[in-house]
């Protein structure tokens, strides 16, 4: 009860917002997004949304109405960053296809399709075998993610 008058004389109903206030404003669909839910008919699928038209890495609203390459989360995982930095800021496509990014938004706000997208599983012909995670990372220059993939030879060492 304490917590709840002294919360009053702070906050009051003129400071809270409906959910469709706050849909509405902060997440409005941007007229690409529009276009993806327009050619995704069973809804959010398993396809990702690479979305260059904002600060890729550090936007949650792409991730609002998709799935995202980008995103925001404060806790990144070490390995995904090292593949930002690597492969998707220097624009390997064979990556972007490996995450499969179905849709790209790019800087003008436009739609582009990428029907290179690997999908959500495929089966690979080859594996290249590397020592170190840092090999792993450098492998996927070298590789066609859609028929290779790259593993560790010895996993107890890492």
């Amino acid at each position: 009860f304490d917590l709840w008058s002294v919360d009053a004389r702070y906050l009051d109903a003129e400071n809270y917002k409906t959910y469709d206030q706050m849909v509405g404003s902060t997440f409005a669909l941007s007229p690409a997004s529009q276009q993806i839910i327009s050619l995704e008919p069973k809804g959010r699928g398993y396809y990702r949304v690479l979305n260059l038209a904002t600060s890729t890495y550090n936007d949650a609203i792409t991730s609002y109405h998709h799935n995202s390459v980008g995103g925001y989360s404060a806790i990144k995982i070490r390995r995904y960053q090292d593949i930002i930095e690597n492969h998707l800021a220097k624009g390997n496509m064979q990556v972007v296809n490996m995450l499969n990014a179905k849709y790209f938004i790019m800087q003008d706000g436009k739609l582009q399709v990428n029907a290179a997208a690997n999908g959500n599983a495929w089966f690979v012909k080859d594996l290249m075998k590397v020592n170190t995670p840092e090999e792993e990372i450098a492998a996927l220059n070298t590789i066609g993610t859609d028929s290779q993939a790259v593993i560790l030879a010895n996993l107890k060492q890492h």
